[in-house]
């Protein structure tokens, strides 16, 4: 596994795009095929860059998948932050979560016990839509605010940083002081992490199962929607029973940046 992770961010920090996608195409596959290799990664950081480009690129190109892999980004380079701190990991995190957005408004919802809404449109749905919302806000501003150096570098978590600001002047967390909001961020990522360090990282059959079933809907899937032609396979997926998530709806899985990668010093800033 290794080596594919080495062969990806090769391809990724000389923006040979083809062949990025190509090889974590590859990487994903052997992850499914050999998940207990998640636990011998020798460079959390070279692997977590890569699964955040994954993720920008939307790499693979499905729901389930996708939520998968950030699951799995998550962990890795989580559990390598609680071993040995550094800003760099945190910023690989805040990385997954800004391109996964949505994916971990549900990757983090058993965590935090945020599982059953009714329907989408009901009033507990969209107080659960909030909540996790909020939460993965908290979890921003405690990697953000811990670690300085990283929105003092990179202009893009400055902008964030803003936001988050203006958030907090407006009150929006209820008159929780910043310090209460850095400490619930920091035991939300505990708990996240908890959780999906069993999920994919603790050596038993159901990891190998649950890793192998998401795979194999996803390659079924392709199959599918390739032979059947189909260009926009983000579009054409949703008028099928083929995602769990209903509530994400239809939507784009082409932004207007969608071809533009990492610079190759965002890697290096530390």
């Amino acid at each position: 596994m290794n080596e594919l992770v080495d062969r990806a961010l090769y391809y990724i920090e000389n923006e040979q795009i083809p062949q990025a996608k190509s090889s974590m195409v590859t990487l994903y596959d052997y992850i499914q095929e050999n998940p207990h290799e998640l636990n011998h990664i020798d460079n959390p950081e070279n692997f977590a860059s890569v699964i955040a480009t994954m993720l920008q690129l939307k790499v693979p190109n499905d729901d389930d998948a996708i939520e998968q892999i950030a699951g799995i980004g998550y962990a890795i380079i989580s559990k390598s932050i609680y071993s040995k701190p550094a800003p760099n990991k945190n910023m690989f995190r805040l990385l997954m979560i800004h391109f996964a957005r949505e994916h971990f408004n549900f990757i983090f919802r058993p965590a935090f016990d945020l599982l059953k809404g009714g329907s989408v449109w009901s009033t507990r749905a969209q107080m659960i839509g909030t909540e996790i919302s909020n939460a993965i806000y908290k979890m921003e501003i405690a990697d953000l605010y811990m670690n300085p150096i990283i929105y003092q570098k990179i202009q893009m978590f400055a902008d964030a940083k803003s936001e988050l600001d203006a958030l907090i002047a407006k009150n929006h967390f209820y008159n929780q002081t910043l310090e209460s909001i850095i400490d619930e961020g920091i035991s939300l990522h505990k708990k996240a992490f908890d959780f999906l360090n069993e999920k994919y990282l603790t050596p038993n059959e159901n990891v190998k199962t649950e890793i192998n079933l998401v795979g194999s809907q996803y390659k079924t899937q392709s199959f599918t929607l390739q032979h059947m032609g189909m260009i926009f396979i983000g579009y054409f997926k949703k008028l099928f029973p083929l995602s769990k998530k209903g509530e994400m709806l239809i939507r784009t899985y082409a932004s207007g940046n969608s071809e533009l990668f990492l610079k190759r010093n965002i890697t290096k800033f530390f």
